[in-house]
């Protein structure tokens, strides 16, 4: 069974979303000289490299649950599809993924309620310039017909996936969780695979960096 890390390294000069965001810079010290060697993560925050996040990243802290609500044994071995994006079409139309493009790359597969839905179109450069601002975004009229499958979790290679239309109005209507930016996508089949995504476990947040792979039959 192929097994397939869609994490991505978190290192020096990682993307980041905006000047908002501080620099991601580790530092090597130690607790006594020439001993007990660690690491201080300068930088290091809740949507630094792959992240999962509820919906209280939109709502606020009072409006949905906390990362730390999910249990865990929602986040192992989920049902898993991943959608191979027309890029010709996408990067055509400005990296709009409309609905045409999402049921084309959806054709011959099934998903059941509760599944994760993923999906790339070969944006997973990290270190490219545009990485944040260039990427493909959905449409409105896509973004409602994936949250009509019921998914509990959607992901992307993109990091931002609203642009011209305004999305996450309904993206925060539901409970869904949001996994990005991932890495990789494109090496995996996705018709019939499990996903597992551990985030780093912090109380009192809605969003953590985690650790995400996909085991294909």
């Amino acid at each position: 069974m192929p097994v397939y890390d869609i994490s991505g390294s978190i290192h020096e000069g990682i993307w980041k979303y905006g000047d908002n965001y501080p620099d991601f810079r580790p530092e090597h010290t130690s607790a006594e000289p020439g001993t007990f060697f660690f690491e201080i993560f300068h930088g290091f925050n809740s949507q630094t490299g792959v992240y999962l996040e509820t919906t209280a990243h939109v709502n606020g802290y009072e409006k949905g649950r906390m990362l730390s609500e999910v249990p865990v044994s929602a986040l192992v071995n989920l049902p898993c599809r991943v959608l191979h994006l027309d890029r010709e079409t996408v990067y055509a139309n400005g990296g709009a993924i409309s609905l045409a493009v999402l049921k084309k790359a959806m054709e011959g597969m099934e998903f059941p309620e509760g599944c994760a839905i993923l999906w790339e179109a070969g944006w997973d450069d990290w270190y490219a310039e545009d990485f944040l601002t260039g990427g493909p975004w959905l449409t409105r009229e896509a973004m409602a017909y994936l949250l009509s499958l019921k998914p509990s979790l959607m992901g992307s290679d993109t990091p931002a996936w609203q642009n011209e239309e305004p999305v996450f109005d309904l993206f925060a209507a539901t409970d869904t969780l949001l996994l990005a930016p991932l890495v990789g996508l494109d090496k995996v089949c996705g018709r019939n695979s499990l996903l597992t995504v551990l985030p780093v476990y912090v109380e009192g947040t809605c969003c953590a960096p985690a650790r995400a792979v996909i085991v294909e039959d």
